[in-house]
């Protein structure tokens, strides 16, 4: 699903699917992995779709995972 709602171009998409698995990356022990979308999913995210529920999940998701030195 974050595969093809980036070749898509569908940002909004991206960045609430992102936005959702910080979670699951953080739990995973997956942490570059979970980096690399989230950063991308904020560079190719519409300034409209950044609503406050996303804004608020995803910083907090970005934090955990950038927090972790797995690189």
């Amino acid at each position: 699903a974050l595969r093809w709602a980036a070749e898509s171009g569908d940002g909004a998409l991206l960045l609430r699917l992102a936005g959702a698995l910080w979670r699951f990356w953080f739990h995973r022990g997956a942490w570059g992995e979970g980096r690399d979308w989230l950063d991308a999913a904020l560079a190719g995210a519409p300034s409209e779709a950044m609503d406050m529920y996303a804004i608020g999940d995803f910083e907090y998701g970005r934090h955990v995972v950038t927090d972790q030195d797995d690189r």
